[in-house]
């Protein structure tokens, strides 16, 4: 077979799924949108009001896990609920830990009007066989990292820091690190990460690492959103005050506050240098201090801000984020460029 043919082979092998999960997309899209009139009539028997069955579609769209979000409500206003209908299991299994998160954190009665920020259900449900969830819209708009100037991003996300600060404020107390939360902060994320690597001696001695670092310190631990960054930020248009903030499938409590905010100076990092997340850690632990921009996101959340940052707290927030994203995308386990640049890059270095 020819170069060229060749080449025309790999090509189509990357555009071929490309064009599928468009295709995918369209035809998910547009079930959604049948089923529309159902869902509300469901809604509207769950909250108890004839209201929803007067919503429309305003607009829609599919997420990057191929969940779709139509944004509802009466037609000529702004949008008062969000429907979400993921498309594949990876999507509803997304959903369900979505739906924990925020039913634990509705039950949470210190977190005070920081309430006003999250997009609690109104109902949820199945029709033909499909999940849906709805929630209510918050107002303001999503930021884009890459379409948003430098300095109106850090302007929202200082706000966005001090308002996720409350929420770790508001929910801390302090613990002893004990066996179960060596558990689930070090062994079942390790276990994790165990598939996108083949560095299995460096992940036994990080989990050596980590357990003595942390067995028996007393921490204050909390709630955390577990995805902080501005892409998860709804902001108003003209202020740049946080009005809301989505996506809280990674929230948990019992967790360091730390995490929140260290994630978002990473993800800072990552933005302005454009690097990897496993890149920039390991960068990180080489001695590479936080510049002027990222101790001003952790002084504006209320942290002890420093240049140097405890690398134990480091290896823990890159562990979770790493973690997650690998049971959020299994498949991502298998994409060597991806494992190399934020699996084995951080292994090396441990």
């Amino acid at each position: 077979m020819s170069p060229a043919v060749l080449r025309a082979a790999g090509a189509l092998a990357l555009v071929g799924p490309v064009v599928m999960r468009r295709y995918d997309a369209r035809r998910h899209r547009q079930l959604t949108l049948n089923l529309l009139p159902d869902v509300l009539r469901a809604v509207s028997l769950q909250v108890g009001s004839a209201e929803p069955t007067r919503w429309v579609a305003q607009r829609a769209i599919i997420s990057s896990t191929q969940v779709a979000v139509i944004m509802l409500g009466p037609a000529g206003t702004d949008p008062v609920a969000v429907l979400k209908i993921p498309s594949t299991p990876d999507g509803a299994a997304s959903q369900r830990r979505e739906a924990g998160a925020l039913t634990g954190l509705a039950e949470e009665t210190s977190v005070g009007d920081f309430a006003r920020l999250v997009p609690f259900r109104l109902a949820e449900g199945q029709i033909d066989g499909w999940p849906y969830t709805v929630e209510r819209a918050l107002p303001g708009r999503s930021v884009s990292p890459a379409s948003t100037n430098p300095a109106e991003l850090l302007r929202v996300a200082m706000d966005a820091a001090t308002a996720v600060g409350l929420l770790h404020h508001r929910t801390a107390h302090r613990t002893l690190v004990d066996a179960p939360l060596l558990h689930t902060w070090i062994d079942d994320r390790l276990r994790a990460v165990e598939p996108a690597t083949r560095r299995h001696h460096e992940l036994a001695r990080l989990r050596t690492r980590l357990r003595s670092a942390w067995a028996g310190r007393i921490v204050s631990v909390g709630w955390v959103h577990g995805d902080f960054w501005p892409g998860n930020v709804l902001a108003d248009p003209a202020t740049g005050a946080t009005t809301g903030i989505v996506d809280w499938e990674w929230a948990r409590p019992q967790e360091l506050p730390d995490h929140d905010i260290i994630y978002a100076c990473l993800h800072h990092r990552m933005q302005t240098q454009h690097t990897q997340l496993g890149d920039t850690v390991a960068s990180l632990l080489d001695g590479a201090q936080w510049d002027t921009d990222e101790l001003a996101l952790q002084q504006a959340a209320g942290m002890d801000a420093q240049p140097r940052i405890d690398p134990d707290v480091l290896l823990l927030v890159w562990l979770r984020q790493i973690a997650y994203n690998l049971i959020q995308g299994p498949a991502m386990a298998h994409n060597i460029i991806w494992t190399r640049r934020n699996v084995d890059s951080v292994l090396r270095t441990t």
